[in-house]
């Protein structure tokens, strides 16, 4: 159980997206990659990745993903604010179910690129880690009685 880096190039984005190259656009002045932080709890960074994909795939500008879909994390270049953290309500409308579903294959695809940071070791090793990084009580289990 660590913590990987999901880095996510904004020159491999997805461009079948509807709104690929606007978004791709308002990306680019912050540099040449997302970076997400997944740790071994599967955290605020998995949902923040969770909700970039969805946000990616969806038909609507930013003002009404705001108003409908509780949308935030472009950022603003013109005042140095950089993108992140990312939100986007499960349920939202303006996205269709195949677009769901190239978002769920985009994100399949960039935590594979990690999933071996993602390995833990024995499953004591695994189960001691989780226990202190979620701040789970770590009792032995039936089997050590």
């Amino acid at each position: 159980l660590a913590r990987a880096d999901v880095t996510v190039p904004i020159a491999d984005l997805p461009q079948e997206a509807p709104r690929s190259a606007l978004w791709s656009r308002a990306l680019l002045p912050f540099g040449p990659s997302l970076r997400f932080r997944i740790d071994s709890c599967l955290g605020p960074g998995l949902e923040q990745l969770i909700a970039f994909s969805r946000f990616w795939f969806a038909d609507a500008d930013a003002e009404i993903l705001t108003r409908d879909c509780g949308f935030s994390g472009l950022g603003d270049p013109s005042r140095g604010r950089p993108p992140g953290p990312w939100t986007l309500d499960a349920g939202c409308r303006h996205l269709a179910p195949e677009a769901g579903r190239r978002a769920a294959g985009a994100l399949g695809h960039w935590l594979a690129s990690r999933r071996g940071q993602l390995a833990g070791g024995s499953l004591e090793e695994d189960d001691a880690l989780l226990a202190h990084a979620c701040g789970i009580a770590n009792e032995p289990s039936r089997a050590e009685e």
